[in-house]
């Protein structure tokens, strides 16, 4: 019995603590935010104000300091000395949250304020707004120029790589170029080749016909240069089959009629430049006549003239010469 209510008291001991550590919490809190003007007006007082107050409150904790150490040192000293009962061990136990408690939430010290007057403290108030405005624009220029100077380094990024995309676009269109130049020299090439080849298979056909070769469009251009070689050769073993003395005969035979050619287109064209000749004797001859023909002048004051006929005597020798020039002339060549 003696345990389950030593065991009830401390745990409404324990709730008890609970209670004051969120009444200290919340008491803390109502100190911080009554602190908060008071700590925002101390920030606005001069340096050497601030520098003053916080050596008076180090001086002030110095001989805390010291007391605290020389009651831990006592309890030390203590404990060694006399062990706690068993029953002492849990409210010494408590006591010692309570303390770190108060400890840990110790009530703040107010700092003193440098301001006497209500206007200073306006006109600090206002001196810090304005340079927290000023601040804040100060903030905004440096952030729309860091902004400024992160786009400029991104577009010249972009530039430089929007400039390797177009030099290896122009490169790539460089080489389709030649590429495509080359496969117009291959196409060219091709055609001339095609008609190359189709004037040499109708050269071919052609040979084939006089060659006496049926079917020539069954056949390939190989096929007919194959035909044409097979026939020449033939020719060639049957043209070394002839007699010497034959081909001799013919070929004066063809010499003689060679000559005879020759010499009638000779004689066609003497015949010509005879002719021509002969055409313009005669248009002199027929100027002569008409000058001889021409009418005599009649007085007017002779009305009773009696008119005179003149008869035109044609030329007598052209014909007899005509006919001479003309048995001459196939005298001397028969």
């Amino acid at each position: 019995n003696y345990n389950k209510v030593k065991s009830t008291e401390h745990d409404n001991r324990r709730e008890e603590n609970m209670n004051l550590q969120s009444e200290l919490c919340e008491s803390q809190d109502l100190l911080m935010k009554a602190k908060l003007p008071q700590s925002t007006l101390f920030q606005m007082s001069p340096p050497w104000w601030q520098e003053a107050q916080n050596l008076k409150d180090r001086k002030a904790k110095d001989p805390q300091n010291g007391q605290n150490s020389e009651s831990e040192e006592a309890t030390g000293h203590k404990g060694l000395n006399s062990e706690p009962s068993e029953s002492t061990m849990p409210s010494t136990q408590e006591d010692d949250v309570l303390t770190s408690s108060t400890e840990h939430f110790s009530i703040p010290k107010m700092p003193e304020i440098f301001f006497s007057d209500a206007a200073q403290a306006y006109e600090s108030v206002s001196d810090l707004a304005r340079s927290i405005l000023f601040l804040r624009e100060n903030t905004k220029d440096c952030s729309l120029q860091k902004d400024v100077e992160a786009k400029r380094r991104q577009m010249k990024e972009q530039d430089e790589e929007l400039r390797l995309q177009v030099t290896e676009m122009k490169a790539k269109i460089e080489r389709e170029k030649e590429k495509a130049e080359r496969f117009r020299g291959q196409v060219e090439s091709h055609k001339q080749e095609k008609d190359h080849m189709e004037v040499l298979d109708e050269e071919l056909t052609s040979m084939l016909s006089l060659c006496r070769v049926r079917r020539l469009t069954s056949f390939s251009t190989v096929e007919k240069m194959k035909i044409i070689e097979k026939h020449v050769i033939e020719l060639i073993t049957q043209t070394e089959k002839i007699p010497v003395d034959y081909l001799k005969k013919e070929k004066q035979k063809n010499l003689r009629m060679k000559r005879k050619r020759e010499q009638e287109e000779r004689l066609r064209l003497q015949m010509e430049a005879h002719r021509e000749k002969i055409e313009k004797y005669k248009e002199k001859a027929m100027k002569k006549t008409l000058k001889t023909t021409r009418k005599m002048p009649r007085p007017r004051s002779n009305p009773d003239y009696n008119k005179v006929k003149v008869v035109s005597e044609p030329v007598g020798p052209a014909k007899p010469q005509q006919e001479d020039l003309i048995s001459s002339f196939y005298e001397l060549h028969v």
